[in-house]
């Protein structure tokens, strides 16, 4: 519930949540018992409760949410970081969105399904053990809850479009019997934005009847059903939502006069509306622009996330995901420029299914409306929220006043336009990203002439190699090892090779059929006979040598394997020890604070350095690697705030920190240049290769837009 405290700051209304984070704050600053560490943990669950509850994030909520999420990204609860990686998101990556969607529906579907006790046993929880089976429950009343959700969700679509095909009404009001009463709120919110109306959804348990509505912006629902009191046993709510009991031989007069009650306020048009902050080019999304509209969060109610909208669109792809398939996946080309993009549509797929038909067969364009931000992979993701045929004529591109998007009906065929010529990769790509994180031991099966490693069912000729990138040798001899366990009949047919191994002239390798070629050197691939299948296993340490390699016609197929565990793997091992302006900042804290310790006699060993200063600070100990270390003192010795001292195996670093007054210019640096740019390139390959439009990265920008890092 919300309460407006106007002895708080902002006098806004707040969440129960946060009027329990300020009770329990006075408390204990009256008991003398607030530290900072008990604060950092109450802000947590207050902004979870904040967003949850739906308030305005502007004054005290918003700072609530901030300081929260702040505690929540470095940390978290116990309890929300168990929730939340049980959810596959991490800690660091949580945003209002995340907690809206992803964590609030976990905690609250204990209470639709299960116990309420258990999303209490979680947020109490002490240490990760404690939060581990009741982060599990919840994640298992949550599918629960969605599976109970899908079936009311399907016979209420069903009732609604009869009403709405019989007599179009104002108003939808649709019943049904061991409807759970949990989850009528959410199908009730689908309803209205299905069909742009407000919409009541009863559940109804024998003699008696619960129900939950939804509205639109134009119609004060509570002033509506207000009209019809005398029906309600209990009845509350706001011009937007409202809830009810009832018996149940009262439904049928309830949608009669509730329809009229309506009707009297408002007869449409029933179209979805949308306020849009801009029109733009599908090249204006970058992660330059996701990070300047980052400084707008936390976005929630009250102060929304910017909606963009791109006109005139292309369809090139379109694809159910998930693994229900309520997803849709599309990629779009902007005709006039070429420029192709990668959208998700969470839980559209359904929804928008005919209108995609259409537009894959040519009949029209399309006008997307999205917001941009960061995917699970860091990558920048455009995420749709409106989908309509295009209206013939681009708008005008750049920041204006708010427009309203009113999605319409099709129009008749517009013949779709002719793709513009593709540079770049001219492999097939196919996308089957995770494929390495579900199966680390390889499919072997498939590689070996059952699937992608042949030529294709009918194909002539002999089957083609396929070959397997991995990062390193170890990778490598792993993965063969595991088929030579795994595989009968691989003996023989599946080897490794390296830089200076010359790679097999045959097809069948030492044996008969497909065979597979392991290797970590795109040399090898170079000096292919014949064209071969190639699979990134694993993310390779030099991608854009890998697309060079795929531009010179030794790859018929590239498909796309890798996943998070490369991800991960590439920005803590890698991306980590390439020192940005913050890790530089600190580690000069560290070793002016080592010198004060210990002497300006700083050891030698960058492995020994970075030992120490884990010592002044346990939190960073994870990163203190040896190759961050001693990328910052080469940069430290280039500004000549160390320098070195002592002969041989004795030589040592001499701590001289900077000047009183002085400020540090770190391009003054070359090694710095060097390593910002490194990094710079390297996240620009992340980007590309876990964006959404993954495959188009690989076919037609890899090579061309990836430099090669010193």
């Amino acid at each position: 519930a919300a309460h407006r405290m106007g002895s708080l700051p902002g006098g806004e209304a707040m969440a129960a949540a946060g009027l329990a984070y300020h009770t329990a704050r006075s408390l204990l600053a009256f008991a003398g018992r607030l530290d900072g560490e008990e604060d950092e943990e109450l802000v947590q669950l207050a902004a979870v409760g904040t967003v949850a509850d739906v308030v305005s994030l502007t004054g005290e909520n918003r700072r609530l949410v901030r300081e929260g999420l702040r505690g929540i990204r470095t940390r978290p609860l116990p309890g929300l970081e168990a929730l939340a990686r049980r959810a596959g998101v991490a800690p660091q990556e949580i945003d209002p969105f995340h907690i809206a969607f992803i964590l609030a529906p976990r905690l609250n579907a204990a209470g639709r399904v299960d116990d309420p006790g258990v999303g209490l046993a979680l947020l109490l929880a002490a240490t990760p053990e404690e939060a581990r089976e009741p982060a599990e429950r919840l994640e298992a009343a949550n599918r629960a809850r969605q599976e109970v959700e899908r079936r009311i969700l399907e016979s209420a679509l069903r009732e609604a479009e009869r009403q709405v095909d019989a007599e179009d009404p104002p108003v939808l009001v649709v019943a049904g019997e061991g409807w759970h009463p949990g989850v009528i709120g959410v199908v009730a919110s689908r309803l209205a934005e299905r069909f742009a109306r407000p919409a009541v959804v009863v559940a109804l348990e024998g003699e008696q009847a619960r129900g939950s509505a939804r509205s639109v912006p134009e119609v004060n629902l509570y002033e509506a059903m207000a009209e019809c009191g005398p029906l309600f046993d209990r009845f509350g709510g706001h011009p937007m939502a409202a809830g009810f009991s009832m018996a149940a031989r009262d439904v049928p007069a309830l949608r009669e006069r509730l329809v009229q009650a309506v009707a009297a306020r408002w007869r449409g048009p029933f179209v979805g509306r949308l306020d849009l902050d801009a029109w733009v080019r599908l090249g204006d999304v970058t992660a330059e622009l996701v990070e300047q509209l980052a400084l707008l969060e936390p976005h929630g109610e009250g102060n929304p996330r910017p909606v963009l909208a791109a006109a005139e669109l292309a369809l090139v792809e379109a694809r159910p995901v998930g693994a229900d398939g309520r997803h849709l996946r599309l990629v779009v080309r902007e005709p006039e420029t070429g420029a192709e993009a990668g959208i998700i549509a969470f839980g559209r797929a359904e929804e928008w299914k005919a209108l995609v038909e259409q537009a894959a067969a040519g009949r029209h364009r399309l006008d997307v409306a999205f917001v941009p931000g960061r995917g699970r992979f860091g990558e920048v993701e455009i995420r749709a929220v409106a989908l309509r045929p295009a209206a013939g004529v681009a708008p005008a591109v750049g920041w204006e006043r708010p427009v309203a998007l009113t999605v319409g009906p099709v129009p008749e065929g517009r013949p779709r336009p002719a793709a513009p010529e593709r540079g770049g990769v001219a492999a097939e790509v196919e996308d089957r990203r995770g494929a390495a994180d579900r199966t680390p031991d390889g499919i072997w099966e498939e590689w070996l002439g059952k699937g992608a490693g042949a030529a294709g069912p009918g194909a002539p000729g002999p089957p083609a190699l396929t070959v397997v990138a991995v990062r390193d040798p170890a990778s490598a001899l792993r993965l063969c090892t595991a088929a030579w366990r795994a595989a009968s009949g691989a003996a023989g047919r599946v080897a490794w090779a390296g830089p200076d191994d010359e790679p097999p002239g045959a097809p069948g390798l030492l044996g008969d059929g497909a065979g597979v070629l392991v290797t970590w050197a795109p040399e090898v691939v170079e000096r292919l006979r014949a064209p071969a299948d190639l699979w990134l296993w694993q993310l390779p340490l030099e991608p854009w040598r890998w697309a060079r390699v795929a531009l010179g016609g030794r790859v018929r197929r590239l498909v796309l394997a890798y996943g998070q565990e490369d991800r991960r793997r590439l920005e803590e091992g890698w991306l980590a020890q390439l020192p940005d302006v913050e890790a530089l900042r600190h580690l000069y804290r560290l070793m002016t604070a080592q010198a004060s310790v210990a002497g300006p006699r700083l050891p030698g060993d960058p492995a020994e350095l970075a030992a120490a200063l884990g010592v002044l600070d346990p939190r960073w100990r994870p990163r203190l690697s040896a190759r961050l270390v001693a990328h910052a003192l080469a940069i430290f010795e280039e500004l000549g705030l160390v320098a070195r001292v002592g002969p041989g195996h004795r030589t040592g670093w001499l701590w001289k920190g900077a000047k009183a007054g002085v400020k540090l210019d770190l391009t003054q640096s070359a090694r710095y240049n060097e390593l910002i740019e490194a990094r710079r390139l390297w996240q620009a390959a992340l980007e590309g290769a876990f964006s959404e439009a993954a495959a188009v990265w690989w076919r037609e920008q890899a090579a061309a837009r990836c430099g090669e890092p010193a």
